[in-house]
């Protein structure tokens, strides 16, 4: 059974492992930081739920092959959809926030109401579906990570028109969507292509899903950056 959770780490070349202890490092800023930063308390929400995640795959890596094995294959999957929908709402509540200019806070509330009914019917479907169909995960992955582009494109809009002359570099919220907008982003041609790779050959599957660990590196990076500004910058 570990060598089962070894060999799953060294497919994606221990990137989820280290993924995973950027998360407990993130946690632990944001708990340290809670009363310097306390309008980012839902960055340990967003920590404990991919801490969390993590978790479970340990747990189903570590499962003897058989029914259990594929009940925590579906439990998997079921919580990969609903950490989408939880990932989406953390990062758009934190951007909603920041918002100053009415036009967009109504263009964010609709994307907002659009993306999540759809995350939401992908996780029902998994839900009633009993057979395990990995493109809904992947669909998930793309529809969150459009929506979260839109988002972040109406902060860094509204940042400009605060102050047309200058980003201010030492706002802890500024370099948090700065990390989100890069992560997903650059996400977004793997997730287009990955229902495709993944049918026609596992093996590179696998090793370019490493890339989602390495983006999510750098977000957990840039957010510990963030708690490191002073809060007067809030």
């Amino acid at each position: 059974m570990l060598e089962h959770y070894l060999a799953h780490l060294s497919r994606h070349y221990f990137l989820n492992l280290i993924t995973f202890c950027f998360s407990i490092a993130c946690l632990i800023v944001s708990i340290r930081n809670k009363n310097q930063h306390k309008d980012l308390g839902l960055i340990r929400v967003y920590a404990i739920s991919y801490a969390f995640f993590h978790l479970i795959v340990i747990a189903h890596c570590l499962l003897p092959v058989g029914n259990d094995h594929l009940l925590y294959a579906r439990i998997s999957i079921i919580y990969d959809e609903i950490f989408t929908v939880i990932e989406f709402l953390i990062f758009s509540k934190l951007i909603y926030n920041q918002l100053a200019v009415r036009r967009l806070k109504y263009l964010h509330l609709s994307i907002l109401v659009i993306v999540t009914i759809m995350l939401l019917y992908l996780v029902a479907e998994e839900l009633v579906d009993q057979t395990l169909i990995p493109d809904r995960v992947h669909n998930a992955f793309l529809i969150q990570a459009l929506g979260l582009c839109v988002v972040c494109v109406l902060f860094f809009i509204d940042y400009y028109l605060k102050d047309p002359r200058t980003y201010n570099f030492k706002h802890p919220i500024f370099w948090i969507i700065t990390g989100v907008s890069f992560t997903m982003f650059t996400s977004i041609p793997f997730s287009v292509t990955m229902n495709f790779i993944q049918k026609n050959n596992l093996e590179l599957y696998e090793k370019l899903f490493s890339i989602f660990y390495i983006l999510y590196v750098i977000l957990f990076v840039l957010i510990i950056k963030a708690y490191r500004c002073s809060p007067s910058a809030n």
